[in-house]
């Protein structure tokens, strides 16, 4: 018998979050990804300054470590429902001009989970 929160092959893949024609190996990482902890440690992050953050310095200080990429996603989704703006572009560690991301000022004042809700 098989632990319960293991996943049989015969589990649906999680929805929205892969393809079909994705490997097995991107169906268990969806499964065993946190979208909503990594958009609220996200959120968090922001909101502790006005200067802004880049996706590299938001991945390396989340919990567990994100990259970048991930992060990258993460902050297209609250950019679609208004929580998060660019900011501007400085160089980043590597030379390269990349984006910084802010908390949007309306979102600073509204309850952040109303607009999560609508992930």
């Amino acid at each position: 018998m098989r632990p319960v929160n293991q996943a049989s092959l015969f589990d649906a893949p999680p929805a929205g979050r892969v393809r079909k024609s994705d490997p097995r190996t991107s169906t268990e990482a969806a499964r065993t990804c946190d979208a909503q902890r990594q958009r609220d440690q996200i959120l968090r992050l922001l909101g502790s300054t006005v200067h802004g953050w880049t996706a590299d310095e938001l991945g390396m200080s989340m919990r567990p470590p994100v990259h970048r990429s991930t992060v990258a996603s993460r902050l297209a989704q609250l950019r679609a429902v208004g929580l998060v703006e660019p900011f501007g572009v400085r160089p980043n560690e590597r030379g390269r001009r990349v984006q910084q991301w802010v908390l949007r000022s309306s979102a600073r004042m509204v309850n952040v989970s109303v607009a999560q809700e609508r992930l």
